[in-house]
């Protein structure tokens, strides 16, 4: 029949096209731009590969709600939030240098004592043997001088002569004696300031607020300004972020008493420090110009 010979025709043009069903908008958030309009059948083809291609995927990818500015991000991009940065990194500039004194008197805690050590081998050899206590053995040789004084018997004679020779001795060696008295006493009000603890303690401080601080400054600009501006600042500031994760990461090793990990530790901070005292120049610039293109809160 005449409706069968069309139907067949109709099948060898092609398989039956279904209509596209329709769908409701969100209207929400949709970030790769997924609620496309409604296309045609024949055009199936061409949006695949629009959706599928680099530059479509790229800009799907693109955060462009992040280009939002002019109080979109309401506090976040006032005065209040884009000096958090700024005071926050002043604050760790003295506080580095703080921490690098408590540092350097941990050091000296350390290691005064084999200054004291060496300064004792200096001390001399007596007839009694090595002198251990210079105070001691001197208080001891002066009693027993005294307690030889008016003995002519022979025995007494000698060993009061050998008793001179050593407390003549003993007194030559007065300065060396003094040096570690000194350094005794040192030693003495260093521990005594416990400035491993409070080291450590600023350390940490330091490394949390200044790598937050760090984070927060660049993410601010970019709400401001929809951008950011590399530059001597921003590519100093990255590297000090890392120099504190590398000598934080020398920690462990300093602890098992690695001297170059400790050599290492101070070198990268001291670098770090300068870099801070270079940074004020550069940082006091951008702080002039925030306060004056953003307003409270």
């Amino acid at each position: 029949p005449a409706s069968a010979r069309a139907g067949a025709a109709s099948w060898r043009s092609g398989p039956p096209r279904l209509a596209a069903l329709p769908r409701e908008r969100s209207g929400g958030f949709d970030p790769v731009s997924a609620d496309l309009p409604k296309a045609e059948a024949g055009d199936a083809g061409s949006n695949v590969a629009t959706l599928l291609s680099p530059a479509f995927m790229l800009a799907a990818m693109t955060p462009t709600a992040a280009l939002a500015k002019e109080g979109a991000y309401g506090i976040f991009e006032g005065r209040t939030f884009s000096i958090i940065h700024p005071i926050s990194m002043f604050a760790m500039f003295a506080a580095s240098l703080y921490a690098g004194f408590l540092g350097w008197q941990w050091r000296r805690t350390r290691t005064i004592g084999g200054s004291i050590s060496e300064l004792k081998e200096q001390l001399p050899v007596l007839s009694t043997g090595k002198v251990k206590s210079y105070s001691d053995q001197l208080a001891a040789l002066q009693t027993e001088l005294t307690a030889l004084q008016g003995q002519e018997d022979l025995d007494a004679v000698e060993k009061k002569a050998v008793v001179e020779k050593d407390l003549a001795t003993l007194k030559g060696a007065s300065d060396v004696a003094a040096q570690i008295d000194a350094l005794t006493a040192t030693r003495k009000n260093l521990v005594s300031g416990n400035y491993k603890d409070k080291h450590f303690a600023w350390s940490c401080g330091i490394l949390a607020v200044g790598v937050s601080s760090a984070i927060v400054g660049p993410i601010n600009t970019f709400m401001r300004a929809g951008k950011l501006f590399p530059g001597p600042h921003l590519f100093a500031g990255a590297a000090m972020v890392s120099i504190w994760a590398v000598a934080a990461a020398l920690v462990p090793q300093m602890q098992k008493g690695s001297e170059p990990a400790r050599v290492a530790h101070i070198g990268l901070n001291a670098v770090n420090v300068g870099l801070f005292a270079w940074q004020v120049n550069t940082g006091f610039e951008i702080l002039l110009k925030v306060l004056k293109f953003t307003k409270w809160p």
